[in-house]
């Protein structure tokens, strides 16, 4: 698995207003099932015919072949036919009433008979009012997925990389636990399919699966399924965005979700609660102040709110205040957390003392030509202002400003900035105050 996808869909997160603490991933396992049939609820438009025939049971009450016959003409092999489908797919069941004596005119003389005939069932109402009826269809299904945790990452569309490889399917002995009753888990009841595999009714929310049309109802009763490890060209990840509170141990604001290879686009997994997927390492604040320690950084205090304030100086601080010109958070990944999990924490970086501060101030000055170009003094005090605004300090001073010249002046790309500050100061300035002045 590629680290690099991993970055990616972390960096998805990062970019949020509300960025986590700490982004975790773990390359996923992957599978390919593929379902013989699948049972599949799809709304159709009501044929004419069938129509006509709900109608008529709906104005008699109840209605036989025999009625179907003569009041709508359809013959004698067709009404029987009809009346008999649609018992089957359950829009009209067996009467105990008669149907009601009608004055209507007969298209086609028939005896009618007494014998009690069918009714509209409630889905054979709902039917008629809309105009449309359910039937179920079965078709094959190809899934990509995971056993742990048990997620569908994707329909597949072409035919599994897999079995056109020739790989044969994994014998019963090497399915994964979760993957052994996937059948039931698909034929269970809504609400404990989404608990157990997240898949609601329609399979819309899954990528690739906008393509099958229908409510899905599970396994045809019977079918068989054959499950085989994945290509190695197919990636998932498992993210979990971690939040924290002032507080230890962490909030539950924990986002699960997946991220394809190639998508960073990603899908929340609502069914996974978020602390059965964190590693065994991380439970709580203090965790993070270990982990960093471990990772060669330094908390400003133990369980300190993100993004974690690091003590650094030199050039480890000048990376903790990123590389634009003026200070801000960071990201960095951590070295081998454990568990297969990749980490990227939310980093702030303090100075260890007013020397490191300094420092990390010449540098953000360097960073600043234009500002340098309207005078240095000013500068000087905005990028200090700055600085201490970020690292939360109050009573630090700048160096004075014969040392910033020099240290400055020591970079040969910003004597010219430096000279027009000095110009701009010495000559532009006191003209322009004369020129108001008269």
């Amino acid at each position: 698995m590629d680290p690099a996808h991993f970055i990616t869909a972390a960096r998805v997160f990062e970019k949020r207003p509300d960025a986590p603490a700490m982004v975790l991933g773990r390359a996923l396992k992957l599978y390919e099932v593929e379902l013989s049939s699948v049972d599949l609820a799809v709304e159709e438009k009501l044929p004419p015919a069938d129509r006509a025939v709900l109608q008529l049971a709906q104005a008699l009450g109840a209605v036989t072949a025999a009625d179907v016959r003569a009041y709508l003409g359809l013959g004698p092999e067709l009404s029987p036919h009809i009346v008999a489908r649609l018992t089957k797919i359950g829009l009209l069941r067996a009467s105990s009433i008669a149907p009601r004596v009608t004055s209507a005119r007969q298209v086609e003389h028939v005896q009618i008979d007494c014998e009690p005939g069918l009714s509209l069932t409630e889905a054979g109402a709902e039917a008629l009012a809309a105009g449309a009826r359910v039937i179920i269809r079965q078709r094959s299904l190809r899934l990509l997925m995971s056993a742990d945790p048990l997620v569908v990452v994707s329909v597949l569309s072409r035919p599994m990389h897999a079995r056109a490889r020739g790989d044969l399917p994994l014998p019963p002995t090497e399915v994964p636990k979760p993957l052994q009753a996937l059948d039931a888990v698909l034929r269970a009841s809504r609400q404990a399919r989404f608990e157990a595999l997240g898949l609601d009714d329609t399979l819309t929310d899954i990528p690739g699966g906008e393509r099958i049309e229908g409510r899905l109802l599970g396994c045809s009763l019977g079918a068989p399924y054959e499950v085989r490890l994945a290509s190695e060209n197919l990636e998932a990840w498992l993210l979990i965005a971690v939040h924290t509170a002032p507080m230890d141990p962490l909030t539950p604001r924990l986002h699960t979700a997946i991220s394809r290879r190639g998508e960073t686009e990603l899908r929340p997994l609502v069914h996974i609660h978020p602390f059965a997927a964190l590693p065994s390492w991380l439970h709580g604040l203090r965790d993070v102040d270990k982990i960093l320690h471990d990772a060669g950084m330094r908390l400003l205090a133990p369980a300190a709110l993100p993004p974690f304030p690091v003590l650094a100086d030199g050039t480890q601080l000048l990376e903790l205040l990123g590389p634009g010109d003026e200070p801000a958070p960071v990201w960095r990944a951590l070295p081998d957390p454990g568990d297969g999990f990749l980490a990227r924490v939310h980093l702030r970086g303090i100075p260890t003392s007013t020397e490191a501060a300094h420092d990390a101030l010449f540098t953000f000055l360097s960073r600043r030509p234009n500002a340098l170009r309207t005078g240095l003094a000013r500068a000087l005090a905005i990028t200090w202002e700055k600085l201490c605004s970020f690292w939360s300090w109050s009573d630090a001073a700048p160096p004075d400003i014969t040392t910033v010249h020099e240290r400055l002046w020591a970079q040969p790309a910003l004597r010219g900035v430096l000279c027009a500050g000095r110009l701009e100061r010495d000559l532009v300035a006191p003209y322009l105050a004369e020129v108001r002045h008269d």
